[in-house]
């Protein structure tokens, strides 16, 4: 509930290739969120997230196949 399981995960892959590359694990960005879950992204580490939902609206999608 608080932070998602998919957030937690991202963080230690982004851990494990810092490591790999021996670099620190703040030098690699994370980018994870949505206009829904941004506050949990944040408070998990993201360093952006997307909300381009809530600023622009929703999408349209066209179905071309009919």
């Amino acid at each position: 509930p608080d932070t998602p399981r998919c957030f937690t995960a991202l963080c230690k892959c982004r851990d494990a290739l810092a490591a790999h590359l021996k670099v620190r694990p703040d030098t690699l960005r994370l980018s994870m969120g949505t206009s829904s879950d941004f506050e949990q992204a944040i408070a998990a580490g993201s360093d952006s997230v997307r909300v381009g939902g809530t600023i622009f609206g929703g999408r349209n999608y066209i179905n071309y196949t009919t």
